[in-house]
């Protein structure tokens, strides 16, 4: 039972934390330029064929198995399934990891407390761009004055 509650209240705060973020990415007026699009694609292929270990050729075989003729269309289709997520990606890297300030402590902390398994050079940015978006979305909630009430 304590499972299954902590479970819909993790669900249910990362639902608010999205549409907190996504809200804000919309005051900000963040807009995807086309170069914004390209990148974060490149990125996403980039991670998907190193990920599976497969060339792009390889990729292109398996997507074409699926009914994707060309890296074209799935680059289509995949802007279309995460634009919100691309927006939101960029409201942090444009405004978040500049309104908020992490420190070097609380990365460290964070990292020996997770027990990477990563170098700490190599998740450093990753970790602190995690802080600066916990700490941006504990604003948007404080501002916002969510309450939230589930069924027992």
């Amino acid at each position: 039972q304590n499972f299954l509650e902590a479970y819909k209240r993790n669900q249910l705060n990362d639902l608010i934390a999205r549409k907190l973020l996504k809200r804000e990415a919309e005051r900000e007026e963040i807009e995807l330029t086309k170069k914004d699009k390209e990148n974060y694609f490149k990125d996403q292929l980039e991670m998907i064929k190193q990920q599976q270990n497969m060339s792009e050729e390889e990729l292109l075989n398996a997507l074409q198995k699926q009914g994707i003729k060309s890296l074209e269309k799935f680059k289509e289709i995949f802007i279309k399934q995460q634009k919100d997520n691309l927006i939101v990606q960029k409201l942090i890297e444009d405004i978040v990891l500049e309104k908020i300030k992490v420190t070097d402590k609380e990365v460290k902390e964070l990292y020996e407390q997770r027990e990477y398994q990563m170098k700490f050079k190599e998740v450093k940015d990753q970790i602190k761009r995690q802080l600066a978006q916990n700490k941006y979305i504990d604003q948007l909630r404080e501002e916002a004055d969510i309450k939230i009430y589930l069924e027992k």
